[in-house]
């Protein structure tokens, strides 16, 4: 009979999310969903206008107060992780913006 031996590997717990976050990306979604049914209703040069300046101005805004909020909630919430947040706030509207033109595009 052979001797097994068991590995425990011990994880750091994992941040819960914050409140902000939540809102943050609900926000960022809906928004973005409005604009494209916007692009959808237009579907001409107003469509172009909303992937080519609507959308990176509306994205631009959510990553400002994201960086805005920052210091608050570093101070409120402990432990932060500013690694998180930053990729949030830049990870998601870029992204949004990306997605946004593609669809746009593909509209026809």
């Amino acid at each position: 009979m052979g001797i097994t031996t068991e590995t425990v590997v011990e994880t750091a717990p994992s941040q819960p999310r914050s409140r902000f976050e939540l809102v943050f990306v609900v926000t960022v979604v809906l928004l973005n969903l409005f604009a494209l049914g916007l692009a959808w209703y237009e579907q001409g040069w107003g469509a172009i206008a909303i992937a080519f300046v609507g959308s990176p101005l509306l994205n631009g805004v959510f990553v400002l107060v994201s960086l805005i909020a920052l210091p608050v909630l570093r101070r409120r919430h402990r432990p932060f992780s500013v690694r998180r947040h930053l990729a949030l706030s830049f990870g998601l509207p870029i992204a949004a913006i990306v997605i946004d033109a593609l669809l746009i595009f593909s509209m026809g």
